[in-house]
């Protein structure tokens, strides 16, 4: 009996070091994660800050491509109309394509760092996200089109131009959306990543 009563004494001696022991191990292996967490969040937010910027100056450099070839394709159409299609030499159509980046964005949607975004944040990115997705596909459906025969079919010269001028506003409106997000969305990233 006498063995038995030390023993439990021993034991009720040694369990609450145990448990504190047991419970800072957890604390500290929970502090490591938030850790992480806010590092992998941080870099996450450094990475987008950097695509945004280059996407951009990739749109602002592709609107004003894309408003020459619009001018010039709207004097055509306005000859076109005039004089008919006899005493134009050539008719040009087309539209220039940007190069927009969503990989920073892929990244912190696969690593799980948008989780830890601010919800306003992950609302714009997402928001402007989707818009350069929409910005991207105008062109590329428009590309479709005009690898199509139907579309140099003869005698729909006007119609064409109408077509490619469409598809260029409807560009230029989407690009002037995306510009109005990314002049509050990339300060407020600029705020949240730590240097």
């Amino acid at each position: 009996m006498k063995k038995t009563w030390s023993f439990l004494r021993k034991m009720l001696g040694e369990t609450p070091a145990i448990l504190l022991a047991v419970f800072l191990a957890l604390v500290v292996n929970d502090c490591n994660e938030t850790r992480k967490d806010h590092l992998l969040a941080n870099k996450s937010l450094a990475a987008l800050y950097a695509e945004l910027l280059a996407n951009q100056e990739a749109i602002q450099s592709n609107v004003s491509i894309n408003q020459e070839e619009a001018r010039a394709m709207q004097l055509d159409l306005d000859s076109l109309r005039q004089f008919g299609i006899e005493n134009l030499d050539v008719i040009s159509i087309g539209i220039t394509q940007a190069i927009i980046q969503a990989s920073a964005w892929d990244m912190a949607i696969l690593s799980g760092a948008t989780r830890h975004f601010e919800p306003e944040v992950l609302r714009k990115l997402t928001t402007i996200y989707s818009l350069q997705q929409l910005y991207d596909e105008v062109t590329v459906n428009y590309f479709k089109e005009l690898s199509s025969a139907d579309f140099y079919r003869p005698g729909i010269d006007k119609e064409r131009l109408q077509a490619t001028l469409q598809v260029h506003a409807l560009s230029k409106n989407i690009a002037s959306q995306l510009s109005d997000l990314y002049s509050t969305l990339i300060p407020l990233i600029e705020s949240q990543v730590e240097k």
